[in-house]
């Protein structure tokens, strides 16, 4: 074997023996098979894993006869039929490649239902003991496309209640949080997945068998040379196998020490795959942990004053190392890139001066500003990365995530001033004066409707002062409640906007949806501010 980089194909699996192995115990040796996710950032190697696991059961009379194994950041649908459709061809290729074309008509039909087509023939096929297993690598690029639905998740989950068929899923983030909005996060299809293996960095056991093309050469590697590997790599896939790769090819000497190794790490950190691939792994990071990355290049001692989670954020990624009782920095590769990428002062118009810088500046900005406001729930901020990241995608994209972020905020408001859908005799006071006076959009039958989202979003703007009212609410404020109004519409906007071709809607620019954008981050301050 030699070391392969990411590209036209997957390269083949090079430790992460222990993952794999237990991936295929919990699929085939329990009496109930689990359904799996695979977590990690990006160049951990998760679609080599998966690649691996297709592999391990794709031989004949393997317990899954049937294995699906799609690529979804390459092939992504835009909607539900259309994975629907891909899933029942895909279905269709795997049956015809095991000799079994019965169903070869039936799947092709792209005119019917290709729901029920799936559903029928996992049922038949589990009739004759066909198991079949589903591997959805990089589930990311899927579960951000503005057009797929609850309907979608629901479905797999019928499917996943089928005895004879398994998924495993690869993401970047936990399955729920891939979901930009807050429909689909309700669908029970994430709870299946109970198992979550998660990648880290290579382990000292995988970096033994990762060092395996070097020994199959003849040359060495001591001791000093195996832990410069790691200071220099963290023990990142990508990075190891780049270094390893030059190691093997440079015609090294018998023995690959210390000395060695960072002599051929100062050779490469400069080239030009390394710099792009530092730079996607720098962007996955996020704005917070790129701030202590750079903090980190100038003084190691930082990592002892981070909050515990930060730590481990870094730790997870190969950025830092326990050291005996402390911490301390790792992966020099990205330190050099850190310690490079410092901020230069310029003009302020340069931020604006072409639609790309705009939307890069914009995107920038939007980062920063949200990883500066500290606190408030967990979920609205969710919704409001994933809205901060369609941007780059396209204005419908960011559009879509709004509604959630309303409708979640409402969601929390709510439970703080009406715990257990109870409200406060102040405020059922305040709300029979409103309807009395024919305001605030009330009706006599108001309060025999608490459970409708408008209803709720009604009464706590007339309960917290709406137009000049006394305000009754313990907690959520007049403006708090201006913002879930101004983003509810906007959200409102922009989930028609999915119904609606794009050659016919009213277009928006990017400073239109970064206004949004900022507007959530706003009310997710001001909720941190008065929810506390």
């Amino acid at each position: 074997m030699t070391y392969e980089l990411p590209g036209l194909r997957i390269p083949q699996l090079l430790g992460r023996r222990a993952e794999l192995d237990g991936l295929v115990r919990d699929l085939a040796e329990k009496a109930t098979p689990d359904h799996i996710s695979v977590v990690a950032p990006r160049y951990f190697g998760k679609s080599v894993l998966i690649q691996a696991l297709a592999e391990r059961f794709g031989a004949p009379e393997s317990y899954y006869r049937v294995v699906i194994n799609w690529d979804l950041r390459h092939n992504t649908p835009e909607d539900d039929r259309s994975f629907q459709i891909a899933l029942a061809k895909a279905l269709d290729k795997c049956l015809l490649e095991i000799g079994n074309d019965s169903y070869h008509d039936y799947l092709q039909d792209t005119e019917g239902d290709p729901a029920g087509t799936i559903s029928d023939v996992v049922d038949s096929l589990a009739a004759d003991g066909t198991r079949i297993l589903i591997l959805l690598d990089d589930f990311d690029c899927l579960a951000s496309q503005p057009r797929i639905s609850k309907n979608l998740w629901d479905y797999l989950r019928s499917l996943a209640q089928k005895e004879h068929l398994r998924f495993v899923l690869s993401s970047r983030r936990r399955l729920r949080e891939c979901i930009p909005n807050r429909d689909g996060r309700t669908s029970d299809f994430w709870n299946i997945f109970t198992n979550v293996v998660t990648l880290k960095p290579f382990s000292s056991i995988d970096l033994d068998e990762f060092l395996g093309p070097i020994s199959d050469a003849g040359l060495h590697v001591d001791a000093s040379g195996k832990q410069a590997i790691v200071d220099w790599t963290g023990g990142i896939p990508v990075l190891a196998a780049r270094l390893c790769g030059d190691i093997l090819t440079c015609n090294p000497a018998a023995l690959i020490d210390q000395p060695f190794v960072g002599s051929r790490g100062d050779q490469i950190v400069g080239d030009a795959w390394m710099q792009d691939t530092l730079t996607l792994l720098w962007d996955d990071c996020g704005k917070e942990v790129q701030g202590d990355l750079l903090d980190i290049a100038g003084d190691s001692l930082v990592v002892s004053r981070l909050p515990p989670i930060r730590q481990q954020l870094l730790l997870d990624r190969g950025y830092i190392v326990r050291d005996g009782g402390a911490y301390r920095a790792q992966c020099r590769f990205m330190q050099q890139f850190a310690a490079g990428h410092e901020v230069r002062s310029r003009d302020f118009r340069d931020l604006f001066k072409d639609p790309e810088t705009e939307l890069r500046s914009l995107n920038t900005l939007l980062q920063l500003r949200l990883s500066s406001v500290a606190g408030g729930d967990p979920d609205t901020r969710s919704y409001i990365e994933h809205a901060i990241d369609g941007l780059a995608r396209g204005q419908r994209t960011a559009l879509t995530s709004i509604r959630s972020i309303a409708e979640q905020a409402l969601s929390v408001a709510w439970e703080v001033e009406c715990p257990n859908n109870v409200m406060p005799a102040a405020m059922q006071q305040q709300i029979t004066q409103a309807w009395e006076a024919g305001g605030g959009g009330m009706g006599p039958d108001v309060l025999q409707r608490l459970n409708d989202k408008n209803v709720r979003r009604r009464i706590l703007r007339v309960a917290a002062g709406d137009q000049g009212r006394t305000k009754v609410t313990r907690k959520v404020s007049r403006p708090m409640m201006l913002l879930i109004d101004y983003l509810n519409n906007l959200g409102n906007y922009g989930q028609h906007m999915t119904d609606i071709p794009a050659a016919q809607e009213t277009p928006v620019d990017v400073s239109f949806c970064a206004g949004a954008c900022w507007s959530a981050i706003e009310l997710l301050k001001r909720m941190s501010e008065d929810l506390n």
